[in-house]
């Protein structure tokens, strides 16, 4: 099973580092495929405790993840002369999976199926090995020792030749040598590409309330579909230790902390106090209310969606790397704006007032 599935994982690896490192323009059409293209895992589900929803609704919520940049496309696009070729293009992509949907509700519906009716033979143990031939005649111990010393007499013999024994040797000319031989095939060096594999928890995933107070969303894996409702401005989302989640927050809550996490999505209305990312990687955060700060620690990627409510929002960053800000434009029509935050920082005296004054670098 695993061998025949290794062609699908390596395209789905290579899809994951084409959306990783394609450039603005179609970052979101790239993302939207690596989204979609999780839902060709349901073929590995096999019972409730799997770690997988049923093949139906695995590969409905991988739609609807890859629906969050599908929608991002129609929305950038609006207004423009390509619009209909890339209304076109999500049409398409919606299509595929839909029918991929519908197929495994007809003939998948519980898990897949095999034919488990069919058994194989296994075929038969292999015969044994035949036993060693016997030793051929006149070859008794006494005669091996006597052919080894008469081996061994002949091989002292060459040896006590002192420098003759090299006047049989062969002179190796210039073009006798292999670097110098054109004909020679070379054999080149074969860069092998790092395969992204998302890490294995051993422990199982949280989703749960603790106390009355705290949301806790631990050690997901993949789960695109974690939704928090009914929510009141004292509760709190605690995200540790996923991996591939995204989840959507429904309304106020007073703190938000994401730790240890890697490519996750957070969507929340509004945060009383802050929105906070610790410790974490490829992260993108979007506030469609208020938040007054989001802290932003020992990261590296994160993308902060602001509205325009959140405007006045703080950000605070340290020991980050790949930190934007992307925030709605004047017009409705024009694209969203992208800000990145400063990375590299510059340090001078200033001899008026006596101090050290720190400003981020700017280029040329």
């Amino acid at each position: 099973m695993q061998e025949m599935l290794r062609p699908t994982g390596e395209s789905m690896n290579r899809i994951e580092e084409i959306a990783q490192g394609t450039q603005k323009e179609w970052k979101n059409h790239a993302k939207a495929v690596a989204e979609a293209s999780r839902g060709l895992t349901w073929v590995v589900y096999d019972g409730p405790n799997c770690g997988l929803d049923k093949p139906e609704k695995h590969v409905e919520n991988c739609w609807q993840s890859a629906q969050f940049y599908t929608n991002k496309i129609l929305m950038e696009r609006k207004n423009t002369p390509e619009a209909e070729l890339h209304k076109s293009w999500v049409v398409g992509l919606k299509q595929i999976f839909s029918n991929l949907r519908s197929y495994v509700q007809d003939y998948h519906s519980s898990g897949p199926a095999w034919q488990a009716q069919l058994k194989a033979v296994a075929p038969p143990p292999p015969p044994p090995p035949p036993p060693p031939p016997p030793p051929p005649m006149g070859h008794t111990e006494e005669n091996v020792k006597e052919e080894t010393s008469d081996t061994m007499a002949a091989v002292f013999a060459e040896i006590n030749q002192g420098e003759a024994i090299a006047s049989r040797l062969r002179k190796v000319t210039d073009d006798m040598k292999t670097k110098n031989q054109k004909d020679t095939p070379q054999t080149p060096f074969e860069k092998t590409e790092k395969k992204i594999t998302p890490p294995t928890h051993s422990k199982k995933a949280i989703f749960e309330l603790s106390e009355g107070r705290k949301w806790r969303v631990e050690y997901q894996m993949g789960n695109k579909t974690i939704e928090i409702q009914d929510t009141n401005a004292k509760q709190t989302v605690y995200l540790f230790a996923c991996h591939g989640a995204l989840v959507h927050v429904g309304s106020k809550v007073n703190h938000i902390t994401i730790d240890k996490c890697e490519r996750c999505a957070v969507v929340f209305d509004s945060v009383v106090s802050a929105c906070e990312v610790i410790n974490s990687r490829s992260i993108e955060v979007q506030c469609t209310g208020k938040v007054p700060t989001v802290t932003v620690d020992s990261t590296t990627g994160c993308q902060i969606f602001l509205s325009r409510d959140a405007l006045g929002a703080e950000v605070l960053t340290a020991k980050c790397s790949e930190v934007n800000i992307v925030i709605p434009s004047e017009r409705e029509e024009e694209d969203m704006l992208e800000q990145p935050i400063p990375e590299q920082f510059v340090t001078k005296y200033c001899t008026e007032t006596k101090k050290w004054r720190t400003v981020p670098v700017t280029h040329a």
